[in-house]
């Protein structure tokens, strides 16, 4: 009977251990370093001729929190680049672009913007295969500019964005995200041949990202 006892009082202090391991990964927390490069364009509404195509480029950190044994909270403090493109409208020749998105062509090729972004995501990661879904909203604040100002300098938006990630090893995550913006950044109206008009645009892009944690803590 004694020997039975000790045997079941091991049995919980295992089991306890167990438990509370499992409790302290959950309370970790994971750093992790950050890059994407992405298709970034502009929707409007009514629809224009072109969607202005441009590339970003993304570099931050962030942190990752569990809060159960497979969902995640995730943010990030990122800096990123949108690059100046080709204007559809150049000297000397016909304007394919006209009113009243010639400020939409103007806006994509005037310059280079660069921004700060902070998303704030929830992901779920499925144990097999190791694929993660996430969906959440992301802030952005475009920069200002010293030789320019435009209808993004010092802009503030918000997006709802949804990504799916790989988990390539423990340290290595590979994903793809899209984000839509909920933020007007474009929204003219007057006045083209004696008729009135509104329109509107707002940011969105579609980006690659690799993710490499760098250390955890409790």
């Amino acid at each position: 009977m004694k020997n039975i006892s000790i045997v079941i009082f091991a049995l919980i202090l295992c089991r306890q251990g167990r438990a509370q391991n499992s409790e302290q990964d959950l309370k970790k927390i994971q750093f992790n370093i950050f890059a994407s490069g992405a298709r970034a364009t502009f929707s409007s509404n009514p629809s224009a001729p072109s969607k202005f195509p441009a590339l970003e480029l993304r570099l931050g950190a962030g942190i990752v929190k569990p809060i159960g044994k497979n969902i995640e909270i995730r943010s990030r403090v990122t800096f990123g680049t949108k690059f100046k493109r080709d204007p559809f409208n150049k000297a000397g020749q016909p304007y394919p672009i006209g009113p009243p998105y010639l400020g939409l062509d103007e806006l994509a090729s005037n310059r280079n913007h660069y921004f700060m972004e902070i998303p704030l995501v929830v992901q779920f990661n499925l144990p097999h295969p190791k694929i993660g879904f996430s969906l959440g909203i992301n802030y952005r604040f475009f920069l200002p500019h010293n030789s320019s100002v435009d209808e993004l300098t010092n802009k503030r938006e918000l997006g709802v964005i949804s990504g799916i990630t790989y988990r390539l090893s423990e340290g290595f995550h590979i994903g793809l995200d899209y984000c839509v913006g909920l933020t007007r950044i474009y929204s003219p109206s007057g006045l083209i041949d004696n008729q009135s008009f509104s329109a509107a645009a707002r940011n969105q892009f579609a980006q690659l990202r690799l993710d490499y944690k760098i250390k955890r803590e409790k």
